[in-house]
């Protein structure tokens, strides 16, 4: 049971982070990319952004991110 209890939970995170990418995505890349030379650096930055989202280990902490 506990590993079934695991595997909902991570792909409730999953979903969590899914959902957040493809609400903020379009407006986080155009706010970053009006603050950088280079779309590639755009692109570097953005990938850093997700990746620090799905290392969060508690989803309330992403609740706390969106709400700012």
């Amino acid at each position: 049971m506990e590993t079934t209890m695991n595997v909902s939970m991570a792909e409730q995170r999953l979903v969590s982070i899914t959902k957040t990418i493809q609400q903020f995505g379009k407006n986080l890349f155009g706010f970053v990319r009006g603050r950088v030379k280079s779309l590639e650096d755009a692109e570097d930055v953005i990938q850093d952004v997700w990746y620090q989202l799905s290392k969060l280990n508690n989803i309330a902490e992403q609740s706390l991110i969106r709400s700012h």
